[in-house]
C-alpha cells in the first residue's frame, strides 16, 4: 500500500505532509507512525497539497483515535490554506479538544512553525 503522506522531523517538530486527500485509514496510519516517533509533542499536519474532504462523523472518529494514540501534553498545528480544509480542520479541532492539548490552524507553514516553536509574530510596522 502506498502511503498518501510523508513524515519528517524539522527542529523537533514532527511534520506530516499529505500528498493526496487522506482517507480515514490514511490518517489513522499516519497517527500510528507519528505516535512511535514524535517525542517532543510538537506536530504539524500539512494539508497544503492535499486538503481533506471528510464528513463530520469521519473527523470525529479520527479525533477519537488520535486521543488514544498520541501522548499529552502536545501542541498541534494544521496548515490549511484552502477554505474547506481550514473549516474542516476547525471541526477536527473541536472533536480533538482535551486537557493538555493545544491546537491552532494556520494558512501558512511558516506561521504554524513559529507558533509551535513559540516564535513571536513579527509586526511589519515595528522596527526590530
Amino acid at each position: 500500500m502506498n502511503k498518501s503522506y510523508n513524515i519528517e522531523i524539522v527542529d523537533d517538530v514532527t511534520v506530516v505532509r499529505f500528498i493526496d486527500k487522506p482517507k480515514p485509514d490514511d490518517i489513522r496510519m499516519s497517527i500510528d507512525e507519528v505516535a512511535t516517533i514524535s517525542l517532543s509533542g510538537l506536530r504539524l499536519w500539512d494539508l497544503s497539497d492535499s486538503g481533506w474532504d471528510l464528513t463530520s462523523a469521519e473527523l470525529g472518529k479520527v479525533a477519537d483515535y488520535a486521543k488514544t494514540k498520541l501522548l499529552l501534553p502536545s501542541k498541534i498545528a494544521f496548515v490549511a490554506p484552502e477554505d474547506l480544509s481550514y473549516g474542516l480542520s476547525r471541526v477536527y479541532e473541536a472533536f480533538r479538544a482535551q486537557d493538555g492539548l493545544q491546537i491552532e490552524i494556520f494558512r501558512t507553514e511558516e506561521k504554524a512553525l513559529n507558533w509551535l516553536k513559540n516564535i513571536p509574530e513579527q509586526n511589519p510596522n515595528t522596527a526590530p
